[in-house]
């Protein structure tokens, strides 16, 4: 089977960007002014519908690489270049803004001390962040440990927005936030594994691909700030990772060998 590695990132950037325009207005749209209640059978609906449930599918699918596993940092993702720090960087303070807002909102209401966790956690999170940068740019690699914290701030943002909205009856103005949270947490596990030798190239890409389109999708739906800026913190950071994805075949390149026990 080809490798088509290099054509998932610009497919899932493209995917991300239309569903941020369709959720822009399905948000404007689809919803009642008064009650926020779904417009039966508005175009705008069934058309985010419709496309999410391909949009998944398409990075579901087993075609973007031929399947391998054990795969370490250095074989799956290239050396920094070009545009990919600042992404990262992006990324990094968005995270921190994200959290400034978690904590901002447990100020105001003081519902739930998830919010308060969140705030702290961001803030750690957008310094391990800067030092995998860091990691990354000088020696190649990332130890798994630094790339660990993503996957649990997803984890318990994605908890956060359960107890926020799983009580609205409404789960099309809530629900993408929380499919694009899952997805998120996903692709930042399966980055993680890249860091401990056991990446997996076909989970690799499912989980780039998800939480790419699905952040980018749930960034524009401008309803919670907080939820919005994880979303899009997520996206570009997946995205950095995915624009600097090597081919997943299963023949290693030949000087992968050492960069492994690296």
């Amino acid at each position: 089977m080809n490798d088509r590695t290099h054509l998932l990132p610009p497919a899932a950037l493209g995917l991300g960007l239309l569903g941020a325009v369709l959720r822009a207005l399905q948000m404007r749209l689809g919803f009642e002014a008064e009650t926020g209640l779904a417009l039966q059978g508005s175009w705008i609906n069934i058309l985010c519908a419709l496309f999410l449930a391909a949009a998944i599918l398409a990075m579901l699918a087993p075609i973007w690489s031929p399947p391998a596993e054990k795969l370490s940092f250095t074989r799956c993702f290239a050396p920094l270049e070009g545009v990919l720090p600042s992404l990262l960087v992006a990324g990094a303070f968005l995270f921190l803004l994200s959290g400034g807002l978690y904590f901002f909102r447990y100020i105001q209401s003081g519902k739930t001390e998830l919010d308060l966790v969140l705030g702290a956690f961001a803030a750690c999170l957008t310094g391990s962040q800067l030092y995998a940068l860091r990691r990354w740019r000088t020696d190649g690699t990332v130890a798994g440990l630094f790339l660990l914290p993503p996957v649990v701030f997803f984890l318990l943002s994605l908890v956060a927005a359960y107890l926020a909205h799983g009580t609205y009856p409404v789960t099309a103005r809530y629900g993408i936030e929380i499919l694009a949270l899952a997805a998120l947490a996903y692709g930042s596990y399966q980055v993680a594994a890249t860091g401990y030798g056991q990446g997996v190239s076909r989970g690799l890409c499912r989980g780039l691909g998800l939480g790419i389109v699905l952040g980018f999708t749930a960034a524009a739906t401008a309803v919670d700030l907080a939820e919005c800026l994880t979303a899009a913190a997520g996206a570009l950071t997946l995205l950095a990772y995915a624009l600097s994805l090597q081919a997943l075949s299963g023949e290693a390149p030949e000087d992968d060998g050492e960069s492994a026990e690296a």
